[in-house]
This record gives structure tokens, C-alpha cells and sequence, in this order.
């Protein structure tokens, strides 16, 4: 949904916004279930981290860089201006962890939304996300920008520190939680097909690997770091 100021108009010395039809999302859940208040299972939590084992110290450098931030901010209009939040300190608490460790594999994804095929999403904050698309500061102090990203899986507004995955067509958004459930399903599929090709046809892994390519559909596994970046 756009916020720039060009949207709004004022009538009778009210404001109000307008928004074209394309822009409402009616069945958005919007704060109910924003990504930002969303209980994060520790399975989550791994493809966050990439198969880093470094779990057991996310949360406790999240809570450690989210209290030593705020601390320092005293008045009431400091801590409004300046405050940090919790998935702020996550986003900053992943940052330092993925230079603790390599990756032990990535996911590259494709768009399941794009009549094209295999239209390439990257990983990156829904921030740089929305700011390469255009988004704008909305002009006073705080973090607000003119555009949000909303997940096309479960339509659920997300907030700008989190993780998404955007097609390279910028039209598309999913976040890591459908990304997760997507995960579930492809490692069910490839059960399957390496039941059949390994143990009951005889076929070695290596075959194998080019089977699970071609039939792995919009969710790939690859073995190391990827480029988690948007690089459109």
C-alpha cells in the first residue's frame, strides 16, 4: 500500500488517503500478524541462520543488542525517535552471526506467482526491498517508507527489518515462514524420488542430483553460501 503524500488529500480540513483498487489488500491481516510479532520456531530460525549452527545465540544477542541500544535513550521523545525494535536488533543479530560462520547451504528460489518460468526471488530486508522498487522516506523522523511489502503466500504485511524473498520482476514477495512451509514440502518430494531412483531403481546420488534439479519445481537446495542479495 503506497503512504507518499501524493496519495492523500484534505477536505474539509481533513485528511484523508487515497488508494487505487489494485493497492487494497482486503483479506490483509496486517499488525494481527505482523512478521515483527510472529512466535518464530527454531526450525525458522535455521533457514533464517542458513544451516548455521549458531541458534542457541540469536536470541541472546538479539536481547543484548536491543537493551545496550535503548538504554541510552532517556526522555520520551529520545526513545520515540530513536527506539530500537526487537526484530531491529534480530536483523542486526543475523547480520554479525552470518560473519561468525559460513553458510551450510542456501535456498534459490523461483517465482510461484510470474507466468514466466523461472523468474529468480532474492533474499534481502524487505527495506532494501521497497527501496529498489522506489519507495521513499516518508519525511519526519522514524523509519516509515512510502511503500510496504506484503507476503503474496499468506498476505501478511511485513516489516522492513525482516527477510523476504522478491522475484526479480518486483512484483512478488513471500516471507521466510511460507518459505519454510514450501521447504517442508519440497524435502517431502525429493523423500519420494530418492526412494524410487536410489533405493528401488539402483540410481547413484550423483544421477540422482540431476534428477532433483529438474523435478525440484520453485524450491532449490544448494550446498555452501549463496548470494543473498538483490542484485536487479
Amino acid at each position: 500500500i503506497r503512504r507518499s503524500p501524493e496519495f492523500r488529500k484534505q477536505i474539509n480540513g481533513k485528511y484523508i488517503r487515497i488508494l487505487e483498487e489494485k493497492d487494497i489488500r482486503h483479506n490483509s491481516k496486517r499488525a494481527a500478524a505482523i512478521t515483527s510479532n510472529t512466535q518464530i520456531s527454531e526450525d525458522v530460525n535455521d533457514l533464517y541462520l542458513n544451516g548455521r549452527a549458531l541458534q542457541q545465540h540469536l536470541g541472546i544477542l538479539t536481547q543484548g543488542i536491543e537493551t545496550l541500544h535503548n538504554s541510552q535513550w532517556k526522555t520520551y521523545s529520545e526513545q520515540r525517535s530513536f527506539k530500537m525494535k526487537y526484530i531491529q536488533a534480530r536483523h542486526f543479530a543475523i547480520e554479525i552471526l552470518n560473519y561468525c560462520e559460513p553458510a551450510k547451504y542456501h535456498w534459490r528460489l523461483y517465482c510461484f506467482w510470474c507466468d514466466e518460468l523461472d523468474v529468480q526471488m532474492h533474499r534481502a530486508t524487505c527495506r532494501q526491498h521497497v527501496i529498489a522498487a522506489g519507495a521513499k522516506s516518508e519525511g519526519y523522523r522514524g523509519d516509515a517508507l512510502s511503500l510496504m511489502a506484503f507476503c503474496d503466500e499468506c498476505n501478511t504485511e511485513l516489516a522492513y527489518e525482516d527477510y523476504s524473498y522478491r522475484c526479480e520482476n518486483k512484483q512478488h514477495d513471500i516471507c521466510l515462514n511460507c518459505v519454510f512451509k514450501k521447504v517442508i514440502k519440497y524435502q517431502k518430494r525429493l523423500n519420494v524420488i530418492k526412494k524410487i531412483l536410489m533405493d528401488d531403481a539402483g540410481m547413484d546420488r550423483y544421477s540422482c542430483q540431476i534428477v532433483f534439479e529438474c523435478m525440484g519445481g520453485n524450491v532449490r537446495k544448494f550446498e555452501g553460501p549463496g548470494k543473498d542479495s538483490i542484485n536487479y
